[in-house]
């Protein structure tokens, strides 16, 4: 299973998706200023990756699911706290 950061990531990472061409148009300095490390983006770029090749279809449809203010609202939350954290 998935830690907690990476799920978000991909939720963030398929969000980009529906909207850019591919991986490469996607700001991942967005998710390295809130504080995701270099390995959690990694991760969930090649979870992604693999579920592409496994099912297109499938991954289209957990796309069609999501709901992008959820993640916006985590991604606030915890940038937020962070900030906190470092003041």
């Amino acid at each position: 299973m998935f830690h907690d950061k990476v799920l978000e990531i991909i939720i963030y990472i398929l969000n980009e998706l529906k909207h850019q061409k591919n991986f490469n148009d996607i700001d991942y300095s967005v998710l390295t200023k809130i504080g995701y490390t270099d390995s959690e983006i990694n991760t969930a770029i090649a979870w992604i990756s693999s579920q592409i090749q496994e099912d297109e279809k499938y991954l289209l449809k957990i796309l069609n699911l999501l709901n992008p203010f959820v993640f916006y609202i985590r991604l606030s939350k915890n940038y937020l706290h962070r900030m906190r954290l470092a003041t």
